[in-house]
């Protein structure tokens, strides 16, 4: 039998995948570049393992090596060598 306590309650508007790609954190304007690993991926956001990720600026670009994608992203959330980011998009700019 299922109790309401047991239930997880998932908020992800779009289903995530478990990856393994090796990405770099790209800041202020390139001059700092960290290296990353993509863990876990969506069409919204993706879950990286960094070191010091409590030093991340709130927005910088990922660039995923695999497929040379780079992207701008949110810091959405940080706990220990982990983060969470979120895709920004035109909408999140106010650009067209």
């Amino acid at each position: 039998m299922c109790s309401a306590a047991n239930v997880i309650i998932e908020k992800r508007r779009s289903l995530r995948r478990r990856v393994l790609k090796r990405a770099k954190a790209l800041l202020h304007d390139n001059k700092t570049v960290l290296d990353c690993v993509i863990r876990d991926l969506s069409d919204e956001g993706a879950r990286l393992q960094i070191e010091h990720a409590s030093t991340l600026p709130r927005l910088f670009r990922l660039s995923n090596i695999s497929d040379g994608e780079v992207r701008e992203v949110r810091v959405v959330w940080r706990k220990d060598a982990m983060a969470g980011v979120a895709f920004v998009t035109a909408e999140d700019t106010g650009s067209e």
